[in-house]
């Protein structure tokens, strides 16, 4: 790829971008519950949820949560746990926010809890559940909750391995991180605050990872000239924002053949690839596979299921 991030749009056929369809994403039903609400307005939304819940800002944003006068503000670094039917209220405090919400149905606890029970009391499980607990969101934590924000928006996978596997190790994280911090061993988060101008940058590029995208376009976005985008994700990350783009589509390419809705050649349009033989030597060299392998495992485990 040259110095433009720019490709040939998909066809007309394939669905809506990431970032358009998770701003649409609400589904509260079972095992677990999810929402992702922009917050546009000073005066924030109010919830009440019949479950405990999960609450966690979408990558920049800022959020302060309010209940009966007590108020956690909650970043990238950060998440929390609220009981049930408790009335909050979540206020951007950027310019721009989106909460991204969990409903912990008892399904998807006692999934959980039946999964783990070598190690994972259900008992202490819903004891956690009683009070707000805020927590330190972990590189894995972070990483767990944008998988799974993909399989529900992109690959509409609900009862797919993938999605019960994410929820389980979400619970799972959720019960370890509140038994850490009952022990006074809260974990430091280990999600780094990088560089303003490469957090920009990231931020737009995942929510528009399937659109085209020039550098000129990225710089703007970001306040800053394309040389100097350039270097900062030099410096951040040791590579220019090009790669950096075409390793995430490749990442989210697999999720995608995995889901089994779309063909290799489908897959290859939507992450940016004219030449379906460019998108099968890149994604062989990246993963030591062909896509065509990672599709025909998945359907043959969706039929065979």
């Amino acid at each position: 790829m040259s110095s433009s991030l720019e490709r040939r749009r998909r066809p007309r056929n394939l669905r809506e971008s990431f970032a358009e369809q998770a701003r649409a994403l609400v589904e509260p039903d079972p095992p677990m519950g999810i929402q992702l609400r922009p917050l546009a307005s000073a005066d924030g939304l109010r919830f009440r949820e019949e479950v405990p819940v999960i609450l966690l800002p979408l990558d920049h944003g800022v959020i302060e949560i309010r209940i009966e006068g007590e108020a956690w503000l909650l970043d990238r670094a950060s998440w929390l746990v609220l009981p049930a039917q408790l009335n909050f209220w979540a206020v951007a405090k950027s310019p721009t926010a989106s909460l991204l919400l969990f409903a912990l149905h008892p399904e998807v606890r006692a999934a959980t809890a039946e999964l783990h029970q070598a190690h994972l009391s259900p008992q202490r499980l819903e004891q956690f559940l009683t009070s707000p607990q805020p927590l330190s969101r972990t590189t894995w934590v972070h990483e767990i909750t944008h998988r799974y924000l993909f399989e529900r928006s992109v690959c509409g996978d609900r009862q797919g391995l993938a999605a019960r596997f994410l929820e389980s190790e979400l619970v799972k994280e959720l019960y370890f991180h509140c038994v850490d911090r009952a022990s006074a061993r809260e974990r430091s988060s280990l999600v780094r605050r990088r560089d303003p101008i490469v957090e920009r940058a990231i931020n737009f590029l995942e929510a528009q990872l399937f659109e085209p995208i020039s550098i000129t376009t990225l710089a703007e976005a970001c306040s800053t000239s394309p040389s100097t985008l350039q270097r900062a994700f030099r410096r951040e990350l040791g590579e220019p924002p090009s790669r950096y783009l075409r390793q995430r589509r490749l990442q989210e390419s697999v999720l995608l053949l995995k889901a089994g809705r779309y063909s290799v050649s489908e897959v290859a349009a939507l992450v940016g690839y004219d030449n379906l033989a460019a998108f099968s030597h890149a994604f062989r060299a990246r993963f030591g596979r062909s896509p065509s392998e990672i599709r025909r495992q998945a359907v043959a485990h969706t039929n065979h299921g």
